[in-house]
């Protein structure tokens, strides 16, 4: 028996398997829903390799052109592993632009990994966004942050070991250091002071709670950064002052 033949009845068994046997772990996906295969290959290996050898190479598995019907010739394909992974019935359709696609092919058409644009839907951004070759979200708006800037704020003013604040805030030590040597999170930390020393005072502070005026105002009087001031506003920081 050939190499293709060996394939190509290899195929066939798996083929029958999924559709019949009970025991398959495929079965619940394919037998268990209805899918079948033709009477002509179902009972004969050689009718199958007549009819689909012709177009068959090493690396390739048969593939239903519609996944709600079975296994019968002008349903049936030859097909890669990522493009069988676009034909599944539980493949995730993304509609955006008035243009649809499976999310597989999303990725490949805005030249990400399809495991990235799918971490970036799950974690519910904005379909525009996490569609985005390139995210320029910062701080905690990015996807996978750990951090809030209130706690980045904590960290960075903080008089603690880095083993410490690592412990405390459940992340690498790496990340703390990022953070103290300002390497990191620096559009909130660059006009903070390190070691506890208080940039604001508790006044300055309540002030900036109680006020409406716009950020640049009270961040450029304060020689701070507007992310500061936001943070202040939605009481992020400073909680013991901005709560009461």
């Amino acid at each position: 028996m050939t190499n293709t033949r060996k394939a190509l009845y290899k195929r066939w068994k798996s083929m029958i398997s999924r559709c019949y046997d009970t025991d398959n772990a495929g079965y619940v996906n394919y037998g268990g829903r209805g899918i079948t295969v033709c009477d002509r290959w179902l009972f004969s290996f050689d009718n199958f390799f007549e009819d689909l050898n012709a177009t068959f190479k090493i690396g390739l598995s048969i593939d239903r052109i519609d996944n709600n019907n079975g296994y019968f010739l002008e349903n049936v394909r030859w097909a890669t592993p990522k493009q069988q992974c676009n034909n599944r019935r539980n493949n995730l359709i993304l509609n955006y632009n008035n243009e649809s696609l499976t999310l597989q092919q999303w990725a490949d058409k805005i030249g990400i990994p399809s495991d990235t644009l799918n971490l970036r839907i799950k974690s519910g951004l904005p379909l525009k966004e996490a569609l985005s070759p390139i995210l320029k979200r910062r701080g905690s708006l990015r996807f996978n942050a750990k951090l809030n800037e209130a706690q980045v704020i904590e960290i960075y003013t903080s008089k603690f070991k880095i083993r410490e604040l690592a412990k405390t805030y459940n992340v690498d030590m790496a990340v703390i250091s990022g953070i103290k040597r300002g390497m990191t999170w620096k559009h909130v930390t660059v006009n903070l002071q390190r070691g506890g020393k208080k940039h604001l005072s508790d006044n300055q502070v309540i002030e900036i709670s109680n006020s409406t005026e716009p950020l640049r105002l009270p961040a450029k009087r304060y020689n701070c950064s507007m992310a500061a001031i936001s943070l202040i506003r939605n009481g992020k920081s400073f909680k013991h002052l901005t709560s009461i």
